[in-house]
């Protein structure tokens, strides 16, 4: 191994001390939350525009709500069935669920472990014709 002599680092190394952004004392966070509150509502308008997000209308009978491996799982199952596949879960595309409901009859919610897209859909008024309720009824039921 040969050593050659020691270069500087494109980008400056090192932490910068900056209490009132990570330090969290009341004193703080009633200016961070400002902050916080724009930078939420900039990714809210986002949301609507995130590539990843997509909307795929084949039957406008059932649309399926649904992201990650669940999207998966689920578009095997039912390969004809409308999907709304979101890349991007929080803060939820308020814009493109709306479009999406009123492209389709009867929205379903698929989802792994807790009930998080759904509940969220159901807070913003929109009315779901199925979600956790089938899902954990079919878990729960006796393996034939």
């Amino acid at each position: 191994m040969e050593l050659g002599a020691r270069q500087k680092a494109p980008l400056p190394v090192g932490l910068e001390k900056q209490a009132q952004k990570y330090v969290m004392v009341p004193a703080n966070v009633r200016v961070r939350r400002k902050i916080i509150e724009e930078r939420m509502r900039k990714l809210e308008a986002y949301a609507d525009e995130f590539p990843f997000n997509v909307m795929e209308i084949n039957d406008p009978k059932i649309g399926v709500i649904t992201a990650g491996a669940a999207y998966m799982y689920t578009k095997e199952v039912f390969p004809n069935y409308s999907y709304l596949k979101l890349g991007m879960v929080w803060p939820l595309p308020k814009q493109l669920i709306a479009d999406f409901f009123k492209k389709v009859k009867k929205v379903i919610v698929v989802e792994e472990l807790d009930p998080f897209l759904e509940t969220e859909i159901r807070a913003m008024g929109y009315k779901l014709f199925h979600g956790k309720d089938v899902i954990l009824t079919c878990l729960s039921c006796p393996r034939r």
